[in-house]
Order: structure tokens, then sequence, then C-alpha cells
């Protein structure tokens, strides 16, 4: 996206990333577009935003793709890209909190294998050989299918178009893709793939969905608004961060800083494991290392 584009950008001029550009809207009285400090909390973003209700939760990474988070002390990482604020009981908060367990059990008694899931599937569209409706049959009905149906469940980025807008049972093949690749990856297993190039199919450009659509299908229209308007800028300026060891790919960094160090905004403060796939992490606040261990780095001003 446009950040990383600016944040390679950055790097080759020998800059950290120290801020993050994000969005907060939802249940707040000033929707906003944040400039946060790596490791600034949840709670002083959406406090600068001044939440309408009390009892809310927030979805990180947008509607489609994003996670619930209830503790408000989570701590902005390099790849945060907005904040949705949402009272506890919106019907999108309940279906993404639903336990795996339930969600095998709904697609086993209410999968009519209309293959819809299928038909607006995006990777599918592109060509690849992406079938939520067999992976569906195969979960709920132990059928004996090629081992390729389930593997190809690899294929899925997660978009969640499939649970939003194609299941007219409102069914998540989007979460059975997730834990088939969870489950496969804890076993050691990795998928194998012709590597061959695909071609769009024909009805490709006759399905695609209209973003208010689907905005009406999560129950978000009424923050419609927020998004057509010009929304203000907002820079935070924390008094302690949170720098998580673990904010991407690959395994988390090694701190290379000590208790009671002072440190400068765009200082090296933990660097990636010899050998391993990793990346740098910097101070993002001019202060002091009040606290280490093995997942987070605490500077406080």
């Amino acid at each position: 996206n446009v950040e990383t584009l600016r944040n390679v950008y950055m790097a080759e001029k020998g800059k950290a990333v120290t801020r993050r550009v994000l969005t907060c809207i939802g249940e707040v009285k000033k929707p906003s577009i944040i400039i946060a400090r790596i490791g600034t909390s949840f709670r002083e973003i959406i406090n600068l935003c001044e939440p309408t209700i009390e009892n809310f939760v927030v979805i990180v990474g947008g509607p489609m793709m994003g996670k619930v988070v209830f503790d408000l002390d989570t701590p902005v990482i390099k790849t945060t890209t907005g904040i949705l604020v949402l009272p506890r009981d919106h019907p999108l908060v309940l279906k993404k909190t639903l336990r795996i367990e339930y969600i095998i059990k709904q697609s086993k008694a209410a999968c009519c294998q209309c293959s819809y899931c299928t038909d607006l599937c995006p990777r599918y569209l592109l060509g690849h050989e992406l079938y939520p409706h067999k992976i569906m049959r195969q979960i709920n009905f132990g059928l004996d299918l090629p081992y390729e149906i389930i593997q190809n469940a690899f294929l899925c980025s997660e978009c969640g178009l499939c649970e939003v807008f194609a299941c007219p049972m409102e069914l998540s093949p989007r979460i059975i893709n997730q834990k088939i690749k969870e489950n496969l990856l804890a076993a050691g297993y990795q998928p194998k793939f012709s590597g061959k190039e695909e071609n769009p199919r024909e009805m490709k450009e006759y399905r695609n969905i209209p973003s208010s659509r689907i905005k009406n299908r999560l129950r978000l229209d009424k923050y419609d608004e927020d998004g057509r308007r010009p929304l203000p800028v907002i820079e935070t300026d924390p008094d302690q961060v949170e720098i998580l060891l673990k904010q991407h790919t690959g395994v988390p960094s090694e701190p290379v800083v000590k208790i009671g160090e002072q440190v400068n905004e765009g200082d090296l403060i933990a660097e990636i494991p010899k050998g391993k796939l990793g990346a740098r992490l910097h101070a993002s606040i001019k202060g002091k290392i009040t606290y280490i261990d093995e997942e987070r780095i605490i500077i406080k001003k």
C-alpha cells in the first residue's frame, strides 16, 4: 500500500519507521486520521477521538479481514491500519467472536451447497483452483474428496466476501479456510502448487460487488458519512510506548538495549536474530527503557 511504499523510500534514506498512519472511526465523536507513534495504546487514540458509548470493543485492520480486540491497552504496531470502534453487541462483533466449534456445527446444519461462495470468490475468479463450497462439503460431511481440495485452502486470501455477502445462510468459509491453514501448518504440512500462470475466469468482470452493498451487509452504513468527508489529522504524543518484539513476518526481534538506558527517537532497540527472518525495531519516542521481556520493550519519557 501507499504507506509501505513511503516506508521503503524512508528506509533507503536510512530513516526508521517510528510512526503509523491509521484511521479511527465508528462510535467516536471525532472520526480522525491518526499519525500514531509505534507503541501508542488503542486507549489513548480512542480517547483523542472521544468515544460516544461506554461498552465498546475495537476491530483492528478493517471490518472484512480485521480482528476483534477487547484489550484497549494493545499497542499500535507497524501493520496497524485502522481502529473501528463498535458496540460489543454489534452483529459484526458477534460474528467475528464465534468459536470455531459453533461455526462448524452451524455449517453442518445450514450449508445448502449452493456454491455462491465459490461463484463470487475473488481468488476463484482470478483463475485459482479454490472451491470454498467443496471445502465446506468436505468439512461438513467428511466426503472422500481429492486432498488438493483441502490443500487449496492455502489459496484463500481471507478477504471475507464469502461470509459477508455471498453465503445466503451467513456461514463463514473464510474462518474454515483459516483454521485449515493453521492446523496444517502446525502439523508441518507444506502445500505444493504447480506454479503455472492462472487465467481469469470469463465471469470475473460481471461479479464485482459494490462497496456500498458490503457496508450495508456489515451494518456499517451509519458510519458511511465519516468516510465521505475529509477527516482531521491528529498526531499522538504519548508519555509511554510499548514496542512489541513480534510485529512482522518471521521471528521476534532481540533487544539490544538495557533497562535504564536513554534512547532517542529512531534509535535501534531490537535487532533481527542472526540467520533468521525478521525486522529491526526502533524507539518511537525519546525516553528511558523501563521494561524488557521476551515480548515487549517499554519506553517512558
